[in-house]
């Protein structure tokens, strides 16, 4: 297999053939602080809720909004699936109208032909609308809970709103996640000694990666006159939001290689960088769903329970 180099991966030396996506064994210890109430914007209370916020009062803002993801290896939805993303469409909807967002970031990697051409908006006494309707409630859950085709909230915000779609990920770090997914699943039970950490370590190098792909993006957008502001929305697993906000506490990242021992490759090494959304004067604002924030299980799971 080829290996996977990026610039992060370069700077901590190391040369990947595989990433995995979900670990459960780092912590955010504190975040009420971050949530000032005066900068938060009003998202409607049935629709979600902001768990951190970081420079709220920067004309420049990323909105990351947390995901529930349907089952990579069968499609099927699982118990808050469909609700979240419909929560998740309405807030993307809502940062649309209020928020002056005109992209979307949707962790994940998709090929280049699937962008659309956009629906156009028109202004009518100041206030933005659309030319086609929006989704009532219940075509939103009809279309979501459809799993003979792949449908979630990014592609329905897609498909009804003038906004612009583009990635944060690192292609050869995806597709090495897909691998290795597909190779643990072969291996069942049996993983080597030191398996968590190593995937642990890879997680948060993905997580990092694709924050630090976010300012060039949102950039490059505004400066083509794609978008009106700087401001965007990323969607991400909610298992991405521990280290996300332990990064933005610590105003930069900094990723701690597996012990001696516990992987699969000797050239892991400590990565420490500037973060560049705040670098770049970004502010950011976490958001879950209702569902999700509602979850106390599910939090727990993925060391948010201290929200």
């Amino acid at each position: 297999m080829n290996c996977v180099v990026n610039p992060i991966l370069r700077k901590v030396g190391m040369c990947v053939t595989a990433v995995f996506a979900l670990s459960l064994l780092s912590g955010v210890s504190a975040m009420a602080e971050h949530v000032d109430s005066a900068m938060t914007p009003v998202i409607p209370q049935e629709f979600g809720q902001v768990i951190y916020q970081k420079h709220g009062d920067r004309a420049k803002q990323v909105f990351i909004i947390g995901q529930s993801h349907r089952s990579a290896a069968t499609g099927a939805n699982g118990t808050h699936t469909v609700r979240a993303q419909a929560e998740i469409y309405r807030i993307g909807e809502w940062l649309i109208h209020r928020e002056n967002v005109g992209l979307l970031l949707p962790e994940g990697y998709f090929r280049r032909e699937t962008q659309r051409a956009p629906v156009q908006l028109v202004s009518v006494d100041g206030a933005t609308t659309l030319r086609t309707p929006l989704l009532d409630t219940e075509t939103l859950y009809a279309k979501l809970s459809d799993t003979s085709a792949f449908v979630n909230a990014d592609i329905l915000l897609r498909d009804n709103y003038n906004i612009r779609l583009q990635q944060v990920e690192d292609e050869g770090i995806y597709w090495g996640v897909r691998e290795f997914m597909r190779a643990a699943h072969e291996r069942r039970g049996n993983l080597p000694a030191g398996f968590s950490r190593e995937l642990n370590y890879l997680q948060e190098i993905r997580t990092a990666a694709m924050l630090q792909n976010i300012p060039a993006v949102i950039e490059e957008e505004y400066r083509k006159g794609m978008i009106p502001a700087r401001r965007a929305m990323f969607t991400v697993g909610m298992a991405h939001l521990n280290e996300t906000i332990q990064f933005l506490q610590d105003e930069t990242i900094h990723v701690s290689a597996p012990p001696a021992g516990t992987a699969s490759y000797d050239s892991y090494k400590d990565y420490t960088d500037i973060l560049n959304l705040l670098e770049a004067g970004y502010g950011v604002t976490i958001i879950l769903p209702r569902t999700l924030a509602d979850d106390r299980e599910a939090l727990r799971m993925v060391k948010l329970d201290a929200i």
